[in-house]
C-alpha cells in the first residue's frame, strides 16, 4: 500500500483512507457472508448516487455471458412461437364461426389427432418434444438470473426464502 507524502492530492489522501479502511472493514468481521451481508445491507441499500457511482467505478461494468444471452434469446423465440401458435390454434374455430362446445372439441380433437399422427415427424416427435422441454427449461432458468441480476442492479436487494 503506497504511503501518503505531502504532495499527494486531496483526492489521492482520501483513496488511501478508503484502501484502510475496507483492509480494517476485512478484518473485523467474522466470514465473508456476514462481510457481503453488511457491504449489500449498507452500501448497496444506501441508493446514493455518488456510491452508485464510484461502485460502478470500482467494479467495472458487469459482463454477461454471451451464452447465456443467445441461450435466454432462443428460449424466448421457441416461447413466444409455441404462444403464436396456441393463439392461431384457439382463434381460428371463431374465424371459422364454430359456435357450440361441440364443434370447438370436434375442432380441437382434430388438430391434436394432427400432431400426434404418423406424420412426417412422428418417429422424432418424443426427441422433440424432450430438446424443446429441456431447452425453454434451461432457458427460463437464465431468465430468471438474469432477472435477478437486473432487479439487484436496480438498486433492490433479493433474499432467498432459506436466510
Amino acid at each position: 500500500m503506497a504511503v501518503m507524502q505531502s504532495s499527494e492530492d486531496p483526492s489521492e489522501k482520501i483513496a488511501n483512507q478508503i484502501l484502510l479502511d475496507i483492509k480494517a472493514f476485512m478484518i473485523i468481521q467474522e466470514s465473508e457472508v456476514k462481510a457481503k451481508h453488511t457491504i449489500q445491507r449498507l452500501i448497496l441499500e444506501a441508493h446514493d448516487e455518488y456510491v452508485n457511482r464510484f461502485l460502478r467505478l470500482a467494479g467495472g461494468e458487469k459482463k454477461s455471458s454471451k451464452t447465456s444471452h443467445i441461450i435466454v434469446a432462443v428460449g424466448e423465440l421457441i416461447l413466444s412461437s409455441f404462444l403464436i401458435l396456441g393463439g392461431l390454434v384457439l382463434l381460428a374455430p371463431f374465424i371459422a364461426n364454430l359456435s357450440t362446445p361441440s364443434q370447438l372439441y370436434g375442432y380441437l380433437s382434430q388438430v391434436l389427432l394432427y400432431l400426434t399422427s404418423n406424420g412426417p415427424l412422428f418417429p422424432y416427435a418424443r426427441i422433440i418434444g424432450f430438446s424443446l422441454a429441456a431447452l425453454l427449461l434451461v432457458s427460463a432458468m437464465y431468465t430468471l438470473r438474469m432477472a435477478s441480476s437486473s432487479i439487484k442492479e436496480a438498486g433492490l436487494l433479493v433474499h432467498s426464502g432459506a436466510e
